[in-house]
């Protein structure tokens, strides 16, 4: 499933850090919310974003390191 959001098209920057970035996402993943999912963080950049959806989405966060 394609999910977009329309009021985020065409602009630069489109969030002021990854954490908002992160807040931005909860809203399209709120089906997940106190359930068993996992959220997987990749390094470089994604741990932030995924520390916020987990936080927010009351779920398990674990990093998948990469090289």
């Amino acid at each position: 499933m394609i999910r977009d959001l329309p009021e985020l098209r065409n602009r630069a920057p489109v969030f002021a850090d990854r954490a908002a970035a992160g807040r931005a996402l909860v809203g399209l993943l709120e089906d997940y919310r106190a359930s068993d999912t996992v959220v997987i963080a990749i390094p470089a950049g994604g741990v932030p974003v995924a520390a916020e959806i987990a936080a927010l989405l009351g779920l398990a966060l674990d990093v998948a390191p990469v090289s």
